[in-house]
């Protein structure tokens, strides 16, 4: 019987780690960022105190065994909030190797709505090291008579490149319902310099789609994509009708941030009419990613947050 007992709690925390290999079941994917030519960096939206477990993975593709994903520690989360709420949007930093931000979704019951900044090191033993660096607050939407961040208003993706010598941060609100209503998705961006005590100085917004695509999710991440003199905006709008589906994702191109090298000016030039790049029933696709290195002629690496059937992370290629 004590041996037994053993093995339910290994086997339980091995679930609850999400450490999983080679055809096994993946934990959700809330969101990813490429770190090398096959490993990834994952954040699942696990709520803090209620859902224990990592908050990080490093999900490695290989060629010849599979995928594997190994959690990543935390010592310290440098704020009094502890460890994070509902991550829902990661992405590298320009200029700063294996350094990352990691976004929580907003505020519940007053608390959260923290965007971590973490750098990732890997000793000589091949052992990747997370330390946060610093942590801060940039989202200013009013929350309900409880403390939450309105669903509409939450933060599904984030971004950054560089433009006239500054970092340009760019975060995505997933649309749907508000305080009064319903409104699409917004896309969001400002300066980022983390020299400063308030590093992010707003520039502009706008919507991320003239209508939504599928009725209220019009975000769930954004990757951009380097274009001539822009940055295409791909984005992720979702359907989920509970933890056992039905799920839909369309993964569409919302606009570019065009630099005006006269001005010196970022504008989001807006699609008036999205152009969907693939469409993908059955799944809840949370995270967009550069593609892995060893995929020739992928296109876009995904995650997803099935919620009771776990997640998957695919390549994804040219439409025919």
């Amino acid at each position: 019987m004590k041996y037994f007992t053993l093995f339910i709690a290994l086997l339980m925390q091995l679930l609850i780690s999400g450490l999983s290999v080679n055809g096994g079941v993946l934990p959700g994917i809330s969101g990813m960022v490429r770190i090398s030519e096959d490993t990834f960096l994952i954040i699942h939206d696990r709520k803090n105190t209620l859902e224990p477990g990592p908050r990080l993975d490093l999900l490695t593709i290989t060629r010849d065994d599979g995928i594997f994903c190994n959690p990543l520690s935390v010592d310290d989360w440098l704020d009094e909030d502890q460890e994070p709420n509902d991550l829902e949007a990661c992405c590298s930093i320009p200029g700063r190797p294996y350094e990352f931000l990691l976004a929580e979704s907003g505020c519940y019951r007053n608390k959260f709505g923290r965007v971590f900044h973490i750098r990732l090191t890997k000793s000589e033993g091949s052992v990747w090291t997370v330390e946060v660096i610093q942590v801060f607050r940039i989202y200013h939407q009013k929350c309900d008579d409880e403390g939450n961040t309105y669903e509409g208003d939450q933060v599904e993706g984030i971004a950054c490149f560089r433009a006239y010598g500054k970092t340009i941060l760019v975060y995505g609100e997933r649309g749907g319902k508000t305080e009064k209503s319903t409104k699409p998705g917004r896309i969001i961006w400002g300066e980022l310099n983390l020299n400063k005590d308030d590093p992010f100085v707003l520039l502009g917004d706008n919507v991320l789609a003239a209508s939504s695509l599928l009725g209220a999710r019009d975000c769930s991440d954004l990757f951009l994509k380097q274009g001539h003199d822009s940055h295409i905006v791909w984005s992720v709008a979702v359907i989920d009708n509970g933890d056992r589906g039905p799920f839909k994702s369309v993964i569409y191109e919302a606009g570019s941030f065009v630099l005006s090298s006269k001005e010196g000016k970022i504008e989001f030039v807006l699609n008036p009419e999205p152009d969907i790049i693939w469409q993908l029933d059955g799944l809840k696709v949370e995270a967009l990613a550069a593609p892995a290195g060893s995929v020739t002629q992928s296109v876009i690496s995904i995650g997803t947050d099935d919620e009771d059937y776990g997640g998957i992370w695919r390549p994804l290629f040219e439409r025919n």
